[in-house]
């Protein structure tokens, strides 16, 4: 019963996405959009660069932490509780 709720109630959702995507653009939008500006790349370095180094050095040191320990933690329950060696 509940995956006929389901599918029942994709249809609507999947109709209306495809409704969205087959409409043109409105021409205030074609008009304004970010398609031909200049980015600031530089600019945004300066800004963020030392935030986004900390960051990106943080998360590689705790997936390098998670990982690891992962790993070590599954190959002692393989030992503990099927005797693999």
């Amino acid at each position: 019963m509940w995956r006929a709720s389901l599918a029942l109630g994709v249809v609507p959702a999947l109709a209306v996405l495809l409704w969205r995507l087959s409409m043109d653009e409105p021409q205030r939008y074609k008009k304004d959009s970010m398609k031909n500006a200049k980015i600031p790349y530089l600019l945004i370095l300066k800004r963020y660069g030392v935030s986004l180094a900390a960051i990106s050095i943080t998360w590689f040191i705790y997936d390098f932490i998670t990982y690891v320990f992962f790993e070590f933690f599954v190959l002692s329950m393989l030992k503990v509780f099927l005797g693999i060696r």
